[in-house]
């Protein structure tokens, strides 16, 4: 079994043991987050889409997935994959995007991948559950990825981030490199999200600034201690050569002076980073995506 920082697939559903069980075994552990991929190449039935037909047509789409009102009525056209997805935290250290399939199909590592059901590129995984929070505060999440991450709070959109957020907002495909780094998206914030921050006083994230479209602080929202929120969260693995992405939780006023931004957890489960960075799958150019343990769990809801 590979280890990587992300979801875990299986085509069964979820069983929710008593106690904690093994994170690999056939149970999944608790406070744990649901989600489906699609391969938006393929049909519902499994044949080739527009997207597969014509690939630049792909940002049309993320387009009005993310921009618009619709995204449930769009996706229900493309092929969803037959197995659950379930994570607790949202950590994927860099890896090649040909390999990004491999999550969300229940034992690809042990197949060849011309015949994995997902093939690379125009893939969409949406996880979605209720959670708790764990004491009262303001709270924005933070994040980056390879290619794109969305996340929304009660049906609001409180984060966007990644490397293709140029092409996001103009609903076509960003030919030049250039344009997809932090310089191009911190123009593409100024203009539709002024509520947005770069993350640019640590120099942890360096590397993060300039390759994968900037570490982002998205809108603020407050809760109260025990307030149950919906969650939602879609990452997106478009044409890009690489994958990958984090997403933290910023309690205002308080972690802002942290050494390490804080990861967002549903469970005390942290991510394997040394086991991922060995993997076969990793891309070693990539410098580790820090992050703090020294954060609050925000528990599943019923």
């Amino acid at each position: 079994m590979i280890t990587l920082g992300h979801s875990h697939a299986q085509t069964a559903p979820p069983v929710f043991p008593e106690k904690e069980e093994a994170y690999w075994g056939p149970y999944v552990p608790p406070n744990t987050i649901l989600g489906f991929a699609w391969d938006v190449k393929k049909t519902r039935k499994g044949d080739c889409s527009d997207i597969g037909k014509r690939p630049q047509r792909q940002w049309q789409l993320w387009h009005q997935i993310f921009c618009g009102k619709n995204r449930n009525e769009l996706l229900k056209k493309y092929y969803r994959a037959e197995a659950y997805l379930h994570t607790n935290y949202w950590y994927q250290p860099v890896i090649q995007a040909a390999y990004a399939c491999i999550l969300y199909e229940t034992g690809a590592e042990d197949k060849p991948l011309e015949i994995w059901e997902f093939q690379p590129n125009a893939i969409i995984a949406l996880y979605e559950g209720k959670i708790k929070a764990p004491t009262s505060g303001t709270f924005r999440f933070v994040g980056t990825a390879y290619d794109y991450m969305h996340v929304w709070v009660n049906g609001q959109t409180v984060l966007e981030c990644g490397s293709f957020i140029p092409a996001l907002y103009d609903g076509k495909r960003v030919d030049s490199c250039k344009l997809r780094h932090a310089p191009a998206v911190q123009e593409k914030f100024k203009k539709f999200r002024p509520q947005y921050q770069f993350i640019s006083n640590r120099p942890e994230f360096e590397q993060q600034n300039q390759e994968l479209g900037g570490i982002v602080g998205g809108a603020f929202f407050h809760v109260e201690e025990d307030e149950v929120i919906h969650l939602e969260v879609a990452v997106v693995s478009a044409d890009s050569n690489q994958f990958g992405y984090v997403l933290y939780i910023e309690e205002q006023g308080v972690d802002e002076e942290k050494a390490e931004l804080p990861l967002f957890r549903t469970h005390n489960l942290i991510p394997d980073t040394i086991s991922a960075r060995k993997s076969r799958y990793a891309n070693e150019q990539t410098a580790p995506i820090p992050f703090s343990e020294d954060t609050w769990i925000w528990e599943t809801a019923e």
